[in-house]
């Protein structure tokens, strides 16, 4: 049967005070990551935590836990998800690098970036900032001011290429190309960002220019006789490219001439008998 999750916060607190009984020395760190990586169960939590006394001869630290767990330090992946989150690609690459080198692998690399995401967004949405560990409160805090928007764009890529990872041929690959794909959306403008710049164009356009008031025409003077005006005319208008003169001179001679017509004869009238 399945019990009732603890939270991280409570069983990091539960362990610190199994160490002191134990007198273990342990970081609080290390007891964080030992209780994100339990997930809630205390008694993974203990399980891992007598697995790490056992290997460090009772001095746990962060860096031991990390490389029990094949997960990055903190630090590694503060470093990279600030690069990447700044569009520094570069920078995010050798971050994986060195925590690679270090025994993390590339899936638990992701995952470590998805929780820093996930603690950042509950801080930008009103949440509190004091169950952080001291070495990772600025950072997160920072992240944070980077807004909800952009958080939950990062946090949908990484999701979608944490499972990518998991399937990849070659993992540490997949990862890189993650944290690639990651630098280079930081530099892209979120949809409010967009809609604010439109906005601040409509707001700057220039108003369109009055047009120039007309000037009255001329008054043209009046002809002689203004009955005449607008009345038809017989005379066709010359063709195209030749003078008034010439074109009625041409419209003259085609004219056809009126034949004369032959006078009618009187018939003689009978004379009376």
């Amino acid at each position: 049967f399945d019990l009732r999750r603890v939270d991280s916060d409570v069983l990091t607190t539960h362990l610190a005070s199994i160490c002191t009984h134990e007198s273990i020395n342990a970081d609080p760190e290390a007891l964080s990551v030992i209780s994100r990586a339990a997930e809630g169960s205390v008694r993974d939590a203990l399980s891992l935590l007598d697995q790490a006394a056992a290997m460090t001869a009772d001095q746990i630290s962060a860096d031991n836990i990390a490389a029990m767990l094949g997960r990055p330090g903190r630090t590694d992946s503060i470093a990279m998800l600030d690069a990447a989150m700044s569009g520094d690609a570069a920078g995010a690459l050798d971050a994986l690098a060195s925590a690679h080198t270090n025994g993390a692998e590339p899936e638990m690399a992701i995952a470590d970036l998805m929780d820093l995401i996930h603690r950042a967004s509950l801080i930008a949405a009103g949440g509190s900032a004091d169950s952080l560990l001291e070495a990772e409160r600025a950072p997160v805090t920072a992240l944070a001011d980077m807004g909800i928007a952009r958080l939950g764009r990062a946090w949908q890529m990484l999701l979608k290429g944490h499972a990518e990872i998991t399937t990849a041929p070659q993992p540490m690959a997949a990862a890189e190309m993650l944290l690639i794909r990651l630098a280079h959306l930081a530099n892209m403008p979120t949809p409010a960002d967009i809609i604010g710049k439109l906005g601040r164009g409509e707001d700057a356009a220039p108003t369109a220019a009055a047009k120039p008031a007309s000037t009255p025409a001329a008054e043209s003077p009046a002809p002689e006789n203004a009955a005449q005006v607008g009345a038809p005319s017989d005379t066709p208008p010359p063709p195209a490219g030749m003078s008034a003169a010439a074109g009625n001179a041409v419209m003259a001679q085609a004219e056809p001439r009126a034949e004369p017509q032959p006078e009618p004869r009187a018939e003689p009238q009978p004379e009376p008998r």
